[in-house]
C-alpha cells in the first residue's frame, strides 16, 4: 500500500508471470532464473545484509521487526505484504542468529517456490498455513 501510495502503481506486480507464461519455455526459464533465484538473492543482500545489519545495532527486536516491516511495505500489495512478513521474519532472525546471509537466501528461494506454486489464493494459504508455518518456525529457531 505504501509503495502504491508513493508511486501510483495500481497494477499487480505478479502480472509478469502470466505474460511470461505466454512467451514459451525459454521465457519461463529466464523468468524463473531472474525472479525465482536472482531476485531473492538481491533482496536478501540488501534487506538482511544491509537493513537488518544496521537495525541490529539497536537491538535484536528492532533489527528483526524493523527490517521485516520495511521489507513488507516495499512489496506494495497487501497479499504480497503477508507473504513478505512470512519470509522476512524468520530470515531476519536467521541472519541475527547465524551471522550469515546464505540461510536467508535458501529460505527466501524455497519460500518463493512454494508460495508461487502452492498458494493460489488466500483461502488456500489459510488452509495450508499450519504446516508451512511450522516449517518456517522450525527454520527460524535454528541456533548457532
Amino acid at each position: 500500500m505504501a509503495y502504491t501510495a508513493l508511486f501510483g502503481q495500481a497494477a499487480s506486480t505478479q502480472s509478469t508471470w502470466s505474460v511470461t507464461a505466454a512467451g514459451g519455455i525459454g521465457a519461463v526459464a529466464l523468468s524463473f532464473l531472474f525472479l525465482g533465484i536472482l531476485a531473492p538473492i538481491d533482496e536478501e543482500l540488501f534487506f538482511r545484509g544491509v537493513v537488518t545489519t544496521v537495525l541490529l545495532r539497536y537491538g535484536p527486536l528492532v533489527g528483526v521487526i524493523g527490517s521485516t516491516v520495511v521489507f513488507a511495505l516495499l512489496h506494495g500489495e497487501p497479499i504480497l505484504m503477508i507473504f513478505a512478513v512470512l519470509v522476512s521474519l524468520p530470515a531476519a532472525d536467521l541472519r541475527r542468529r547465524t551471522n550469515s546471509l546464505w540461510p536467508d537466501v535458501a529460505l527466501h528461494i524455497v519460500f518463493g517456490m512454494v508460495s508461487s506454486n502452492g498458494f493460489e489464493d488466500f483461502d488456500k494459504l489459510v488452509r495450508q498455513a499450519p504446516s508451512h508455518g511450522r516449517v518456517i518456525l522450525q527454520v527460524s529457531l535454528v541456533r548457532r
